[in-house]
């Protein structure tokens, strides 16, 4: 009575349809069924051993139901694939097997205690995490309780929001089932069952949620990597040339620049030429001497030496440096042409996005001949992250959240990126 899909794959990599077709056969090879999709369900399909068998084919297909599958043909050439080539179909009883396991529930990073503010009506929203690595849902459910181990709410999803939960601490239990849970809600956590199989993690492996006063909860400093689209952290520009320069600037734990991240502009001595409090900036005229940014991740008030090396830059609170080797490195003449002829970035970076600012509908206009070379566009939105994909030839499209946008332009050679304000 339940769904048994199964994906169909073949190793040249052919979608079925026009050009592949699956031979679902017993195990004599006799034609049961013809498949042009790439899942099948073998549910009510007998006890017996089935086959899978592919035919690679041009034009008509001729499938010969009941007969040997060599006997489908096509009307064009067809070839099928050897006869020791298949997908085996094995049918058991429907005797489960499922064992249920002791686990270990944690959070992010497998950490198992974390605190939060939960009387702050902000989000606290805690990932939940168990080392099955089972998803939660059909076999695997969260306990959410208190000290006591008294069963509060149980959870099926993989993230679970505190807020609201009261100013005492709780603890999070997985419970590792086969069937139909049974929870107590009121009732200690162990006290909840399953119709199969089931297994609560340890007594002392739970995830621990501690609830504190919102203004005790200390902000964690850490090491980031900075990098610019993509994750690139080497950028070619070609500073003193009259068109900008402007780089994305992210660090890889997502953290927004501003109260707590900062970058920090140096020279290749690492001496600070800049503290850079935005998610862009314009290397056009800045020289061509190779620059660099790494980021600091702090807490309280920057303390900025300029002129001095950028590990002389403190905070009032905990502050940590992104590592030695984990900036990005701007180049400032290599992009630059000697030729007359404009380049592929100079060409690009004669886009218009208009209007801008815009309300939300948003024209594109390109150079005569460039927009057949576009080959992709993509919106970001003002932390850098990807939020959509526009196809190479809009001329068009609409926002509908006010903000500041990215949207980036890519031909095989070049790569320049637009501002655009939604208001």
């Amino acid at each position: 009575g339940e769904a048994d899909v199964i994906e169909l794959r073949n190793n040249l990599f052919i979608e079925p349809g026009d050009n592949y077709a699956y031979l679902i056969t017993d195990a004599n090879e006799v034609v049961q069924e013809v498949s042009f999709e790439a899942f099948m369900d073998f549910e009510g399909s007998g006890l017996e051993e089935q086959r899978v068998y592919g035919i690679h084919y041009d034009g008509v297909l001729n499938a010969v139901i009941g007969a040997n599958r060599l006997q489908t043909t096509a009307s064009g050439c067809f070839t099928h694939s050897g006869e020791n080539l298949f997908l085996t179909i094995v049918k058991t009883s429907c005797t489960s097997n499922f064992v249920c396991e002791e686990s270990l529930t944690a959070t992010t990073n497998w950490v198992t205690s974390t605190a939060i503010c939960a009387s702050d009506d902000i989000e606290d929203l805690v990932e939940l995490r168990n080392n099955l690595f089972i998803d939660p849902g059909v076999n695997y459910a969260y306990l959410i309780t208190d000290e006591d181990e008294v069963v509060i709410d149980v959870s099926f999803e993989g993230f679970y929001d505190f807020e609201g939960t009261g100013p005492n601490n709780l603890r999070v239990y997985g419970v590792h089932f086969d069937g139909t849970l049974s929870p107590v809600i009121g009732g200690d956590r162990r006290e909840t069952t399953a119709s199969g199989c089931f297994t609560h993690s340890g007594d002392n492996l739970f995830l621990t949620i501690e609830k504190m006063d919102c203004e005790e909860i200390p902000f964690e400093c850490k090491e980031s990597l900075t990098a610019t689209v993509a994750w690139v952290t080497n950028v070619d520009v070609c500073s003193g040339d009259g068109a900008s320069d402007v780089v994305l600037l992210q660090n890889n734990i997502m953290e927004p620049v501003g109260e707590n991240y900062a970058f920090l502009l140096t020279d290749e001595f690492e001496n600070l030429q800049e503290v850079i409090r935005d998610t862009i900036y314009d290397f056009e005229n800045t020289g061509t001497d190779q620059a660099r940014i790494y980021g600091i991740s702090f807490d309280g008030e920057l303390n900025a030496q300029i002129g001095e090396n950028r590990k002389n830059t403190t905070a009032s609170e905990c502050f940590i440096h992104s590592g030695d080797n984990l900036f990005i490195t701007i180049n400032k003449t290599a992009a630059c042409e000697t030729s007359t002829e404009d380049s592929e970035e100079d060409r690009i970076s004669q886009i218009r996005l208009y209007p801008n600012p815009s309300a939300g509908e948003v024209n594109i206009s390109y150079p005569i001949g460039l927009e057949q070379e576009i080959e992709s566009v993509t919106v970001l939105d003002s932390k850098g992250s990807l939020i959509r994909t526009l196809q190479p030839s809009a001329s068009e499209f609409i926002m509908n959240d006010t903000g500041l946008y990215f949207i980036q332009f890519s031909t095989a050679d070049a790569v320049i990126t637009k501002k655009l304000f939604i208001n």
